[in-house]
């Protein structure tokens, strides 16, 4: 049995998410899987989590985001927590957000309360 520690829950969702890079003209993508109030769960490959890892030159790694759910957030600093390998080439990328504004923050947890209507919804028997 695990016990829940997150201060803020997670939530389930499916949509993509640019990586910018400072140092890098290129502008990655990823698939979040799941979101919170304090940060964001990634699935990246192998090519991706070696590109940000050799582009970030300071520790602990840190770059921007843009949720690309809901682009009015604009671009977001996130910190890696944890780099999961789940198989050979596929990866979970554990972020933090750093410095959010009130407007994000309000903005996310707008996003939280439409995943969860959508799951809602989507789970309804019919």
């Amino acid at each position: 049995m695990s016990i829940e520690r997150r201060f803020y829950p997670r939530k389930d969702v499916n949509f993509s998410v640019s990586i910018v890079l400072k140092d890098s003209e290129q502008q990655l993508t990823s698939t979040a899987i799941n979101i919170s109030l304090s940060g964001v769960q990634l699935s990246a490959d192998k090519a991706c989590v070696d590109f940000i890892l050799s582009h970030t030159n300071h520790h602990p790694t840190q770059f921007q985001i843009i949720l690309n759910e809901d682009k009015k957030l604009g671009l977001m600093t996130v910190r890696v927590i944890v780099i999961r390998r789940v198989s050979q080439n596929d990866f979970l990328l554990g972020l933090k957000f750093i410095n959010i504004t009130v407007g994000q923050l309000t903005s996310i947890e707008a996003l939280l309360s439409q995943q969860i209507n959508v799951v809602v919804k989507q789970n309804w028997p019919i």
